[in-house]
């Protein structure tokens, strides 16, 4: 085996090889692409440093008004019977409509030819990709949030892009589509949350303000695929000026948004998504009985739409101390004290954090271990 083997690579070796004339441009490309690295080595620990700066600040801020005493009590005196009903409610419903959300999207692209290239860059052959199994997205979504949860600026999406192309035979571009419009979709659901609160919460002046502007981006938003779906049979006019791998990248994402854009594909990922958010709003209920704070739905509504404004943009690894901040400040304009706010917001985000984390951890083991159980087999099949 060993000798056969050490024969293909010596034969491989000496096989002449073809000369390929460098591209035009060539040189300018490789120095776009050192530049891009540059910035990436610049702005990473810069980005390391704005996040613990803002964790500090969030911190800092919340420990001025915090009773240590106080919190300390109600933290003790949770219930955790509650709380574990909200872990629960999180791990079933919550997870399961953004899983099957998902599969929806994914679904669609089934009919999508997933491009192969040969060695030269040249489109050689295509495949359509295969469908994944409920237990493989399940696993595949876990690890993401708990990616999510340990790394800053949500960088287990990767995963969610990166995995299924190598199992499944997905394009990047069907991918990143689908990530497109998941975002998409759930900037719509809070554009409706806002304009229901608007309407029937009469919601405190600090909190009208952002409703306002959440509102007026989804309505842009909803135009703008309005348009995209008007103009999806011109999606093929991509710009000369795009060379290359990119413009075949833009070619499939502009085909697969088009592919995406079916009225009753987005109203039932959209029936997905309020139905998550109905978990969610349920979670924040469940851990506000658990420290004593009665409010009523509608308020319930009111602080999930303050913690996902906080959390919109990824700062810390598991927005650790932004959601705190986001949670304790809307609970105060409420009327509820810094000391049960943030008791609250810690209970809350443990909820969402912990069982991902480790039911996420043990699927990046097992991916990991089937990884690195591939790359061995392929190794020694040479």
């Amino acid at each position: 085996m060993r000798v056969r083997a050490m024969q293909r690579l010596i034969k491989r070796d000496v096989q002449p090889r073809a000369i390929v004339p460098p591209m035009p441009g060539a040189d300018t490309v490789g120095d776009a692409a050192d530049t891009r690295a540059a910035a990436r080595t610049w702005w990473r620990p810069l980005r390391a440093v704005v996040g613990v700066a803002g964790l500090m600040l969030c911190g800092g801020l919340l420990w001025q008004s915090i009773e240590p005493s106080r919190l300390w009590t109600a933290l003790c005196h949770a219930s955790f019977d509650r709380l574990l009903w909200a872990a629960l409610l999180n791990l079933t419903l919550n997870l399961a409509v953004r899983i099957e959300r998902w599969r929806l999207l994914l679904g669609r692209l089934l009919v999508l030819p997933a491009p192969l290239h040969s060695g030269a860059g040249s489109l050689s052959q295509a495949r359509r990709p295969q469908p994944l199994s409920r237990g493989q997205l399940w696993r595949l979504y876990l690890a993401h949030l708990a990616a999510n949860n340990l790394l800053p600026a949500r960088a287990g999406e990767a995963l969610r892009v990166v995995l299924p192309s190598r199992w499944a035979g997905y394009a990047v571009s069907d991918l990143v589509a689908v990530l497109l419009v998941e975002k998409a979709i759930e900037v719509l659901s809070m554009a409706g949350l806002s304009a229901g609160l608007l309407a029937l919460a009469s919601p405190p002046p600090a909190l009208a303000q952002p409703l306002r502007l959440t509102l007026a981006l989804g309505l842009v938003l909803l135009l703008l695929v309005l348009s995209l779906w008007a103009g999806v049979a011109r999606r093929g006019q991509v710009g000369a000026a795009i060379g290359g791998r990119v413009q075949g990248f833009v070619r499939r994402l502009i085909r697969a948004l088009g592919l995406l854009h079916t009225l009753r594909l987005w109203a039932v990922a959209l029936f997905w998504s309020l139905l998550s958010i109905a978990a969610d709003v349920g979670m924040i209920g469940l851990c506000l009985s658990a420290v004593g704070c009665s409010l009523s739905p509608l308020h319930w509504l009111l602080v999930f739409f303050a913690i996902n404004l906080a959390i919109a943009l990824p700062v810390t690894p598991g927005q650790v101390g932004v959601l705190e901040a986001g949670a304790v400040v809307a609970l105060s304009l409420l009327g509820v004290g810094a000391s049960e706010g943030l008791a609250f917001a810690l209970l809350y985000h443990a909820c969402h954090v912990i069982p991902t984390t480790l039911l996420g951890g043990l699927s990046l083991w097992r991916l990991s271990r089937g990884e690195r159980a591939s790359g061995v087999s392929q190794s020694g099949g040479l």
